[in-house]
């Protein structure tokens, strides 16, 4: 079942996302970076905030299924941050200078236009903001 599948590949999610931020660390060390640590915070957050959103997720399955889907669509917002950075911010799209914090938050603030869209179908659909809404 995906259920399931979600759960292990969620319990992956958070060791092996951290292995991966010190490995990035490392390799732009040895390339002589001298801002190594840019961006680590913010995906060390984000992947902290998918693993509780998760396991509030996989809590609230059988219980409440309209929490579990808002929390769930809270977890997958705190993946599209990252992804947005590399689109946006790669060697291939534009040269952005670095602007400290706006390089660093910026992707996060435009994958939680993901949430103002979930703010207005509950708007839309429920005629008020679920709780479960807020917590994301």
């Amino acid at each position: 079942e995906f259920g399931l599948a979600g759960i292990a590949l969620t319990s992956l999610m958070l060791p092996l996302g951290i292995l991966l931020a010190i490995a990035a660390i490392v390799r732009r060390m040895k390339a002589g970076d001298a801002h190594p640590f840019d961006d680590t915070l913010y995906n060390v957050l984000d992947m902290c905030t998918f693993a509780l959103l998760m396991i509030a997720s996989i809590a609230a399955v059988t219980r409440r299924l309209d929490w579990h889907r808002r929390f769930t669509f809270g977890a997958a917002v705190c993946l599209v941050g990252p992804a947005i950075s590399r689109w946006i911010f790669g060697p291939w799209f534009i040269a952005v200078p670095p602007l400290p914090p706006f390089t660093d938050m910026a992707p996060s603030l435009i994958a939680d236009l993901f949430l103002v869209a979930l703010l207005l179908h509950d708007r839309r659909t429920l005629g008020r903001v679920h709780r479960a809404t807020w917590w994301p």
